[in-house]
């Protein structure tokens, strides 16, 4: 089986979308057509495949459901966040005391801070 295709959640809601109002066959045609398309979705699946610059395999895999969404750079620290907060949180609830995954918890937030990023969960 082919290596799945890595695309945004933008591209995975757009995929859900047309999938819903057109075939397979139809889609694949829209995204590879010399003609403009006017509906947002299926822009946005056209545009990731011409991104893609693949001859249409990577949109045939992606249409078919053989893709993996790739977290935002945000959504990836919310995840790590998450994963050492849930390590402390164990911790605690332990009775112990769990000063590194503390320290770790408040770098996260620092650095998030000084680059002005709002992160729900971590710094907001």
């Amino acid at each position: 089986m082919a290596e799945k295709v890595k695309v945004s959640r933008e591209v995975k809601e757009a995929r859900e979308s047309v999938l819903k109002k057109w075939t397979l066959t139809e889609v694949f045609n829209m995204c590879t057509a010399d003609f403009d398309v006017f509906h947002e979705n299926m822009k946005a699946l056209r545009k990731w495949h011409y991104e893609n610059n693949d001859e249409g395999e990577g949109l045939m895999n992606l249409l078919l459901g053989n893709y993996k969404v790739e977290l935002s750079p945000k959504e990836q620290v919310s995840d790590y966040y998450s994963e050492i907060k849930s390590h402390v949180d164990f911790s605690e609830s332990k009775g112990e005391l769990n000063k590194t995954g503390e320290d770790a918890l408040k770098i996260i937030r620092d650095i998030t801070t000084i680059l002005g990023h709002k992160i729900k969960g971590v710094n907001e």
